[in-house]
């Protein structure tokens, strides 16, 4: 079963808890290409004060994850979820434009990863970790070290056939909330 959760509080729909950038990658675009995309999202975070987390999507893509505080000094609205997440992705895509693209039409994408920020709007959802996908390979959305891209690494390999050694291993993102974040000191910033 797929799940497609908001990126919110548990029980507090109002309040994201997350920043969700879906790196996507167009026709021809291999995946070293991904990876390199989602390692340029992280080292921008990184430089913000945030610490992001990455999973596979369950296809040909990545998912960087940051957890955000909930709490009312921490606190953001949707509104400003989604403008600090495009806020970023455009300043990655201004890094190569003629690698990343933030257009969500089919046709902008070719030969691009698309670094879709969209997933942080109000009522927006991305899969869930540990989701298995309903398609052809029935690939894991797996939380992923970051460590574990290199050059090799195949999104494919991660499906249902092998979830119980994947779910043996420990979780590297056993600390995720822990490093919670708020947004506050960097919406102002820009990318």
């Amino acid at each position: 079963m797929e799940l497609h959760p908001w990126g919110c509080a548990p029980g507090d729909p109002e309040t994201p808890d997350q920043i969700t950038f879906d790196l996507d990658p167009g026709e021809g675009v291999v995946f070293a290409a991904v990876i390199a995309t989602a390692v340029r999202v992280r080292d921008r975070l990184e430089r913000l004060g945030l610490t992001p987390f990455v999973k596979t999507t369950g296809g040909r893509g990545l998912h960087v994850v940051v957890p955000i505080r909930t709490d009312a000094p921490g606190r953001v609205s949707w509104d400003q979820a989604l403008a600090f997440a495009r806020t970023v992705s455009e300043a990655v895509r201004d890094e190569d434009p003629e690698r990343m693209t933030t257009t969500a039409a089919r046709t902008a994408r070719s030969g691009k990863v698309f670094l879709d920020y969209l997933r942080n709007g109000r009522m927006a959802s991305a899969v869930a970790p540990w989701s298995v996908r309903a398609r052809s390979g029935a690939g894991l959305a797996c939380p992923l070290a970051w460590g574990d891209l290199d050059a090799s690494f195949d999104p494919a390999t991660l499906n249902f056939g092998v979830r119980a050694a994947v779910l043996a291993r420990p979780d590297p993102w056993a600390d995720f909330r822990r490093h919670a974040a708020s947004l506050a000191p960097v919406l102002t910033v820009r990318g």
